[in-house]
């Protein structure tokens, strides 16, 4: 991983870009102001696919358009960041993907005037099925819009590389959250309050995420009850809302294990704490998915974890053996099998997966972030 010294009184003036700023977002954004001088912009108040209210008041932010991302024109939003970056006047902007309509807008005003590019991604060349010629104007594109790249992990750094920018200007950990604030915040749950206080069952396997065909829930509650077929006596924890909300309760009923599961909905960046304080293990089932941060946020927590090898982070975050599992998401019974693995092991087998989860995931810090885009200013 690339690092410099967090000391260097080199402060240049950065936008920094996102669609809609979410808890992540303000916490690298925080890390990072200490270090350059900040401007922090969003294309618009909120987006439907994650619904984040604004909980920062510390950071002052610019928002381009409100209302909601998916329903403002793409010409408004461009416009409208064109007023926003002339106002701002920065030098480095930091540029969320390549494909919105808004983030090439960035890149391009970004040439214009003279500022150095820096793509932020954390696509795989696995997300999706690639088309050669569309691949060819991807790399046609980011080549030349593109000085450097913050990638999430090796998938994403071996993508971007294919897509034309050089290994020596590709930076680690983008995808990365506030690991202090998930660990102090377990600790306080655990020691302030029981599972049955909170109306949580206990064992529990968990998941968070959106109830989406991509993240595969389906094949998760195949191999949960499987696996108590099998005489498994854990519960599921379901966290999260989709459009497969319903036709997964009817699943679960269906297999016979809908007392076992419990869904709870949509929960935001503090009351999901809980869940991931009484949780025995996380499980991440997606069949495309480019990084995966709740498996950042389980980590922190000192869980261990089972992840898709779909999932982009499995090359960077999961030791098979160490800190949890990665399997075929396509393979419930496979799932199944790691499942009772989990329940079969040793309380202090679990709490050494754990503490490994928290050795892996201090690698991929605010402070890694901040270093690592500090490095490619610097270059």
């Amino acid at each position: 991983m690339i690092r410099v010294s967090m000391t260097r009184p080199y402060r240049p003036k950065v936008a920094l870009l996102w669609i809609n700023f979410g808890p992540y977002h303000f916490a690298r954004a925080r890390a990072l102001a200490r270090h350059v001088d900040l401007c922090s912009i969003q294309f618009a108040s909120t987006e439907a696919l994650y619904g984040w209210s604004r909980l920062d008041t510390d950071l002052t932010l610019r928002t381009v358009c409100g209302g909601v991302y998916e329903s403002t024109a793409a010409w408004r939003i461009a416009v409208g960041l064109r007023r926003e970056l002339c106002a701002a006047s920065p030098s480095v902007l930091l540029i969320p993907g390549y494909s919105a309509p808004a983030a090439l807008a960035a890149a391009l005003w970004g040439r214009l005037h003279g500022c150095r590019n820096i793509l932020m991604s954390d696509s795989t060349a696995l997300d999706h099925p690639r088309d050669r010629s569309k691949e060819w104007a991807k790399r046609l594109l980011v080549s030349n819009f593109f000085d450097a790249a913050i990638v999430s992990g090796c998938r994403a750094a071996a993508y971007v590389q294919r897509l034309g920018i050089p290994a020596g200007r590709v930076a680690y950990a983008y995808d990365v959250i506030d690991n202090d604030h998930f660990a102090a915040s377990v600790e306080a749950a655990r020691k302030g309050f029981t599972p049955d206080s909170l109306g949580l069952p206990c064992p529990a396997f968990l998941f968070v995420g959106r109830l989406a065909p991509e993240k595969n829930v389906a094949v998760l509650l195949e191999a949960f009850a499987a696996y108590r077929g099998a005489g498994g006596s854990w519960s599921l924890m379901l966290v999260g809302r989709g459009p497969l909300d319903n036709e997964l309760r009817a699943i679960a009923a269906s297999l016979g294990c809908g007392e076992a599961v419990r869904f709870y909905g949509y929960r935001h960046y503090q009351s999901i704490l809980p869940f991931y304080a009484f949780a025995g293990a996380l499980v991440l089932p997606s069949v495309s998915e480019a990084w995966g941060l709740v498996v950042n946020e389980a980590m922190a927590s000192g869980l261990p974890v089972i992840v898709s090898n779909r999932c982009g982070c499995v090359n960077d975050l999961v030791e098979p053996g160490r800190n949890g599992f990665v399997f075929d998401p396509a393979n419930p019974a496979e799932l199944a099998g790691l499942m009772a693995g989990i329940e079969r092991m040793d309380s202090a087998v679990r709490s050494r997966f754990g503490r490994r989860s928290r050795e892996i995931i201090a690698n991929y810090s605010l402070d890694t972030w901040t270093s690592s885009v500090l490095a490619l200013l610097a270059d």
